[in-house]
């Protein structure tokens, strides 16, 4: 119990996270859910910062990198990695202009 957190936050490209371990017994990793940082590529100030973020990943030697962070056919930029403690991060950069509404008509 002694390391188990009740609450933390932080934050990544100025997005503010919030989390708690679950108190429902031995901690099972799962990959089920993956953190979607979803970055808007027509503001270039987002769009470096998600470029120095991802060097600064690589660079701590603590993450398994799954999809390097490249240009997709899709159009947008997206590396997928996981962390130390088991969680799926997906780094995505796009213009959001581009990104179609499923539920547009």
């Amino acid at each position: 119990m002694e390391a188990m957190a009740i609450h933390v936050g932080f934050s990544v490209l100025e997005t503010s996270l919030q989390c708690a371990d679950a108190f429902r017994g031995t901690p099972i990793p799962s990959n089920q859910v993956d953190l979607i940082l979803d970055v808007n590529a027509a503001d270039a100030t987002s769009a470096a910062a998600a470029n120095a973020f991802y060097q600064c990943v690589v660079a701590s030697q603590t993450v398994i990198m799954e999809i390097p962070f490249e240009r997709q056919f899709w159009g947008g930029k997206m590396g997928h990695f996981t962390d130390r403690y088991g969680i799926s991060w997906i780094l995505h950069v796009m213009s959001w202009r581009q990104i179609k509404d499923p539920t547009a008509q």
